[in-house]
């Protein structure tokens, strides 16, 4: 499937602007002091807690790895990694519709903000995936 090299571009630079807040992350650039102080707050044990980061980073920094090759099947992949992770953090850590007073509208923001990184990922599962070879068509 050709097309045109601004339009290549834009989606080379567009995934790997997605990748680089995982990246981040993942790699520690981001403070996740209050990460681990967000999960024990919303009901992770604290001994747990530290399980559940480093299984978080890894499964950032897989699934944006694997959003950045140009192998079109392991973008899907990883676009869908990264969806399940948002999912996940987004329901552990930004309970908009629990929390008071000041609190309230950065949460609410925070899950938005959210919900449209997982649209972002899908957008890209979809255009990755609609170049796959379909084998029920063979």
């Amino acid at each position: 499937m050709d097309q045109p090299i601004g339009l290549r571009a834009a989606l080379s630079v567009g995934k790997a602007l997605v990748a680089l807040i995982f990246f981040m992350n993942a790699l520690g650039i981001v403070d996740q002091t209050g990460v681990a102080r967000e999960l024990v707050a919303n009901g992770v044990p604290a001994t747990v807690a530290p399980i559940a980061m480093w299984s978080g980073r890894i499964v950032q920094f897989v699934g944006a790895l694997l959003l950045l090759f140009r192998h079109d099947g392991l973008a899907v992949i990883g676009c869908l990694l990264l969806v399940g992770f948002v999912a996940a953090a987004t329901g552990v850590a930004h309970r908009f519709w629990s929390a008071t007073g000041d609190d309230q509208v950065p949460q609410l923001i925070n899950f938005l903000k959210n919900l449209a990184i997982i649209g972002g990922l899908l957008s890209l599962a979809s255009i990755y995936g609609s170049r796959l070879p379909n084998k029920a068509a063979a």
